[in-house]
């Protein structure tokens, strides 16, 4: 399943929390990113910078959301989680 960028914008944190909640995927894989081509990156490295780590944020934030049976449950059973963070 996918949205397309007429139908949410990845940078309004509630229009992607929605679609989340809505939707609950099993899996979210994140290839959306704002490019502008080599002149826009040079020029609007930071902008783009910004917009796509929105983007990414957004996108984890509302999975994390989703609740326990959401997309990031299956990142609690991962080696790391229980013992190299702390």
């Amino acid at each position: 399943m996918a949205a397309s960028r007429s139908k949410m914008d990845l940078t309004r944190q509630a229009e992607v929390e929605q679609w989340m909640m809505h939707n609950r995927p099993d899996a979210v894989i994140i290839a959306a990113a704002k490019a502008g081509g080599i002149e826009a990156n040079r020029s609007f490295m930071a902008d783009l910078a910004r917009e796509n780590l929105s983007i990414s944020l957004n996108l984890v934030e509302a999975a994390h959301r989703a609740g326990p049976r959401g997309p990031l449950d299956s990142l609690r059973n991962l080696p790391h989680s229980n013992s190299a963070w702390r």
